[in-house]
């Protein structure tokens, strides 16, 4: 993971790795491995988190998990 900051914005470049044990979005768990990315940028005020904006590629965990081809 990656981050840069400012005193009132923060920006994160993260990757996410686990095993498929849970339903997810409506699909069974499948025990499979899987990992996605993402990035986020927050906003800070008051020294707390006050928004965010985040993308990550789901797309890229449904198709590890076999949900979509």
């Amino acid at each position: 993971a990656d981050a840069l900051g400012t005193a009132d914005k923060a920006v994160m470049r993260w990757t996410f790795s686990g095993t498929h044990n849970g339903e997810f979005m409506g699909v069974a768990p499948t025990g499979k491995q899987v990992s996605v990315s993402g990035m986020a940028i927050a906003k800070i005020a008051s020294g707390r988190l006050a928004e965010e904006w985040a993308v990550w590629d789901l797309h890229g965990l449904m198709q590890q998990m076999g949900a979509i081809g």
